[in-house]
């Protein structure tokens, strides 16, 4: 057991980030076949969502109205993404015993702060918003227990997200649009990973997918989730 071991009174707060097409979805199926305590998401009652949509709109709309109302508003994504993460905080910030391992974020704050912050409205330039998007921060940094970097060459990763049948905003972009925008995400990331280094309760696990199968890479993350709660 290492020296900061956690005690077993509550599932681990893990999220997976990195990149489209760098296996998050598959590595998530994975981890929960090899442990079935590995368990994927949380999902709070739809009454925290709305107070989370509620309490949003009252904090930014007055001041998007006086001073950003000729730029555009936040998505509906972009809404949804600020419920979720209020909601899932104020679920996994209770820490209730669980027999679960770890609770594993996909899509999670990290990945939803850098979203907002790289591709988001011109309000997130706000001293407003950037006062939010700190102390959201500083609350998930105060949970988190893992975050694993994935991550992978660009030409695999476009060839991953053109290959499945899905979505994504990078199909309709030129080549050179595709790699830009891939190496914002990075960029991005990598900003966001410097301030998570203030929270010296986070650990870190970085994997290169297109190196290690998933199953190889379940297989560490495990042997590193099941150390930290012996």
């Amino acid at each position: 057991m290492s020296d900061n071991a956690i005690p077993k009174t509550r599932p681990l707060v893990v999220e997976l980030v990195g990149p489209a097409g760098v296996g998050k979805t598959t590595l998530l199926r994975v981890l929960n076949q090899q442990n079935p305590e590995v368990v994927a998401g949380v999902h709070p009652h739809r009454g925290r969502y709305a107070i989370s949509l509620i309490s949003n709109t009252l904090l930014f709309l007055p001041t998007f109205l006086w001073r950003y109302r000729k730029s555009r508003w936040f998505t509906w994504n972009e809404t949804r993404s600020m419920m979720h993460l209020k909601a899932w905080y104020h679920i996994l910030k209770q820490k209730a015993p669980s027999n679960n391992l770890a609770t594993i974020l996909d899509h999670g704050p990290i990945f939803i702060l850098t979203q907002l912050r790289e591709f988001g409205p011109v309000f997130t330039k706000s001293e407003l918003y950037d006062k939010w998007w700190h102390k959201s921060l500083d609350q998930w940094g105060s949970i988190l227990d893992l975050v694993i970097w994935l991550d992978a060459p660009d030409a695999i990763l476009l060839e991953r997200i053109f290959d499945r049948n899905r979505r994504h905003k990078v199909k309709q972009k030129s080549e050179e649009e595709r790699y830009d925008f891939l190496a914002r995400y990075r960029e991005s990331f990598q900003s966001i990973k410097v301030k998570l280094a203030m929270y010296p309760n986070i650990r870190n696990l970085h994997f290169q997918t297109d190196q290690k199968s998933p199953e190889q890479i379940a297989d560490e993350i495990l042997a590193t989730l099941e150390g930290e709660v012996k």
